[in-house]
């Protein structure tokens, strides 16, 4: 699983054990969490805040392109 936010986290031991191991990446332009987790097949499922950003395809599918709009910027972001 990997989580993309504003801030950075650290995963405790308790939450390592029983969760596995999350990646935790942070830029400045990410004002809530997007969550990303492996899905049925090979795909990925992104879990967002519906009020800020808007994903399509989701899940997300191994061969393609996928895109998540900041709506409040006007930023796309393209996913190979």
């Amino acid at each position: 699983m990997a989580i993309i936010s504003s801030e950075q986290k650290k995963q405790s031991f308790w939450d390592t054990l029983i969760k596995g191991p999350v990646v935790y990446k942070s830029h400045p332009a990410f004002s809530s969490p997007i969550t990303m987790r492996p899905a049925k097949g090979r795909r990925i499922l992104v879990k967002v805040d519906s009020g800020t950003y808007r994903v399509s395809p989701n899940p997300i599918p191994v061969i393609g392109t996928a895109t998540i709009d900041i709506i409040r910027s006007n930023m796309h972001i393209t996913i190979n």
